[in-house]
């Protein structure tokens, strides 16, 4: 299989971070740890406007699981949900209902 005359489409070429942004990436000792170091960091460091990304579903909704049963305000996004829920979600996140 070949494409004539492909072309390149990028949303942020320049891999740019919008200047209203400040990301952190923090490496965990060990994936056994990841968990316990992020919700540390959520706790102690980072308390709102938080956005956490998972590799999978599975992982976010047991993120979702450990927040809530640590008492954090949470908005929970991934594809399992319907439309109206992620929605919502967003809202939360931006009425500044959730701080993740």
């Amino acid at each position: 299989l070949a494409l004539k005359k492909p072309i390149r489409v990028q949303a942020n070429p320049a891999n740019r971070v919008a200047q209203t942004l400040e990301q952190e990436f923090v490496k965990a000792p060990s994936e056994d740890f990841r968990e316990a170091v992020l919700l540390s960091l959520c706790t102690r460091n980072y308390t709102s406007r938080v956005i956490v990304f998972c590799a999978t579903r599975q992982s976010a909704h047991r993120l979702a699981i450990i927040f809530g049963l640590c008492g954090l305000s949470f908005a929970e996004i991934h594809g399992n949900l319907a439309q109206g829920d992620r929605v919502k979600a967003l809202q939360r996140f931006q009425n500044e209902e959730a701080d993740f």
